[in-house]
């Protein structure tokens, strides 16, 4: 921050909180996601921390979270250290349970830590096969490939996304 006439400048801790409203069709998927995000607080990633977050359930079909904002570079699983942190430690962990979605947006290493973070948590889930892991993870390399080749064009390609199953 800087200030006065003199432009000091000086640096301090700020943190932003995002506020997400989840309208599920039922209460059971409701539920399910609830589950996850319980079962994300115990986890342990190894070097991909999970921001800190709160919910709770609004009525019978809606949550609302806040998690904290990465202020950060969406490239955790397009560049490298972090692209081998990712498929070390989400892809190729032991828990059947780990994210589903390799593209880059959802894994941030944040700006002033260099810290990497994975903050797509509706794709933590049960995911046991490690060949459909492998093939995600594939899908998403491909999509960045194509990403960087249209910036480094000057063109924007927007890519098409499968979202995972």
């Amino acid at each position: 921050m800087s200030y006065g006439v003199e432009r000091t400048t000086t640096l301090i801790h700020t943190s932003f909180y995002l506020t997400k409203k989840i309208t599920f069709n039922n209460r059971i998927e409701l539920d399910a996601m609830i589950e996850k995000l319980d079962r994300l607080k115990t986890e342990n990633f190894n070097r991909v921390l999970i921001p800190d977050y709160k919910y709770e359930r609004i009525d019978d079909n809606v949550l609302i979270y806040e998690v904290e904002f990465i202020k950060g570079f969406p490239v955790g699983t397009a560049v490298e250290p972090y692209k081998s942190m990712v498929y070390q430690d989400v892809l190729e962990r032991e828990s059947d349970w780990t994210f589903s979605d390799y593209h880059l947006t959802n894994f941030i290493v944040e700006t002033t830590t260099d810290k990497l973070y994975a903050v797509d948590f509706q794709s933590y889930s049960y995911l046991p096969d490690r060949s459909v892991r492998k093939n995600m993870w594939h899908d998403s390399q491909q999509t960045h490939r194509k990403i960087f080749e249209g910036i480094m064009n000057n063109k924007w390609i927007k890519p098409k996304i499968n979202y995972p199953h």
